[in-house]
């Protein structure tokens, strides 16, 4: 194993580090200044020699012919909301911040930057993502992502998924006899693109924590 170093962009205090499938996110405050920036790491998505792209959105042809993955050294991620709370997954990110609005950037394959354009395949730079039940606009408290599939907490304690395999739970209930029972319905490759309110069964609860892990996720009710 080779020696941890230090590296001088982590000079600054690390408020949060969110570590993903090959990359990592990191939420740091400057010591003197006291202002907060965003740091990434690991492999990302470049422009490829010689390519110029002022798109922030781009389709599978586009990212294939202008874009390539490459390990990258810690670089700033340029934003300048305050943040709440970072995350990763599998070549994509996401942050929370402190109004309750929701940022993602990277890969879009199986939707899980949230967007209602399901044909984006990439996005370079944090982009909003929104979070409507009835026409209203939704604030969000908590946010935590698998390897290509989101979750985020409001302000109600409602949950809105979206991502891999995510567009299945308007079909299926929360509970131990439906998933016995259903069980061929988990195997469905049915993804969200755009952020979904979990209903059914789950309206009576209210959620106090998220959990996820690579390729499934967990609730935790106020009765615990």
């Amino acid at each position: 194993m080779r020696t941890p170093i230090r590296h001088s962009m982590f000079d600054s205090c690390v408020y949060d580090v969110a570590p993903g499938n090959v990359s990592s996110v990191f939420h740091c405050v400057n010591r003197d200044t006291k202002d907060t920036f965003i740091v990434m790491c690991g492999l990302t998505i470049v422009a490829k020699e010689g390519q110029e792209i002022e798109r922030n959105e781009l389709g599978e042809a586009e990212a294939a012919a202008a874009l390539q993955e490459m390990s990258s050294i810690p670089y700033m991620i340029d934003f300048d909301i305050p943040v709440a709370k970072v995350v990763c997954g599998d070549m994509f990110a996401g942050l929370l911040t402190c109004e309750g609005t929701v940022f993602t950037w990277g890969y879009n394959n199986y939707g899980q930057l949230g967007l209602k354009q399901s044909a984006t395949r990439v996005v370079q730079r944090p982009n909003q993502i929104k979070f409507e039940n009835k026409g209203k606009q939704m604030q969000v408290k908590d946010l935590c992502v698998g390897f290509n599939h989101g979750m985020a907490l409001t302000d109600n304690n409602q949950v809105f998924v979206w991502g891999r395999r995510m567009g299945i739970y308007p079909n299926i209930e929360l509970s131990f006899n439906f998933l016995t029972t259903h069980a061929r319905l988990l195997y469905m490759e049915n993804h969200q693109s755009e952020p979904r309110l979990l209903g059914n069964n789950l309206i009576f609860y209210k959620i106090k924590k998220l959990c996820a892990g690579p390729w499934n996720s967990a609730l935790i009710t106020e009765q615990n």
